[in-house]
């Protein structure tokens, strides 16, 4: 494997911006319909468990987009963390329905507002931690059309150390060395397009495709001319593996003498050793 441009320094990173609550929040997680214009209690209380549901699938649809992004850019060395977007909703009561009609509502449908704020902060919680813990990179953004942006990827490479054939398999003992890399691209003309109009690479496809609906909105593909790229070497382990491939059994009719001393063997060789 070889890595261009690469600078292998410990710690190297580009500050954390959290986005804007309350811009995510006024996203549409969901179809939010105004309460019903109805006098009846059993249709305002399906109007809130649908939306309840609603708000629980958006929750898991960031939660499996966060997963499919980390493990296509990390692979096999992606740690990713349970998001757990699990949002407290208020539970009809007895106490509750037993209130005036409007005030059941006005409840019911402060209690989606708050859910979906919550929502909205869990998303920017979840993407800050994943910035911090090296998997998701950010965007900066220093005039009109100038920015730099990180991302992070996983690679491999291995060494082999020895071969030899044990009971029908082939089996190859190697040292694998993996590097965290941090890419750093500054670029001018600057541009946010689209996904539908840029064709992308096919590690980024399923990102892509994970990308809920009522996200497509705020995704882009920022495209320009890049005039500085480096790539930093942020972590580097090594790990001893071994691959066993079956050859099948062999046969031997052949001469395979021993060093014996009594029932203890001093040494032994094999045919054409001598």
């Amino acid at each position: 494997m070889q890595v261009a441009n690469v600078i292998d320094v410990p710690r190297v990173s580009l500050p954390v911006v959290s986005e804007d609550v309350k811009r995510w929040a006024d996203t549409p997680t969901t179809a939010l319909t105004p309460v019903l214009n109805t006098k009846r209690l059993d249709q305002t209380l399906q109007w809130y468990a649908h939306h309840v549901s609603q708000l629980q699938m958006r929750a898991q649809e960031i939660d499996h987009l966060v997963r499919v992004a980390v493990l296509q850019n990390m692979g096999d060395s992606a740690s990713i963390f349970a998001p757990q977007f699990t949002i407290r909703f208020v539970k009809p009561t007895a106490e509750l329905v037993a209130k005036p009609f409007a005030e059941v509502q006005g409840d019911l449908n402060q209690a989606l507002q708050n859910a979906k704020m919550a929502i909205a902060k869990k998303i920017i919680a979840t993407f800050d931690r994943l910035v911090e813990q090296r998997q998701v990179g950010q965007v900066q953004w220093f005039g009109p059309g100038v920015c730099r942006f990180n991302y992070y990827t996983a690679e491999h490479s291995d060494q082999v150390l020895q071969t030899y054939r044990q009971a029908g398999f082939q089996v190859t003992e190697k040292e694998r060395t993996h590097l965290h890399l941090m890419h750093v691209h500054d670029l001018i003309q600057g541009n946010l397009e689209y996904p539908k109009h840029v064709k992308v690479p096919a590690r980024v496809q399923p990102i892509v495709k994970a990308i809920p609906p009522w996200l497509q909105e705020n995704t882009r593909v920022l495209v320009g001319q890049e005039i500085s790229c480096e790539t930093y070497v942020i972590d580097r382990r090594k790990e001893r593996v071994s691959e066993s491939v079956w050859v099948g059994e062999e046969i031997t009719y052949r001469t395979d003498p021993a060093l014996v001393l009594g029932c203890y063997v001093l040494a032994g060789w094999k045919q054409g050793e001598t």
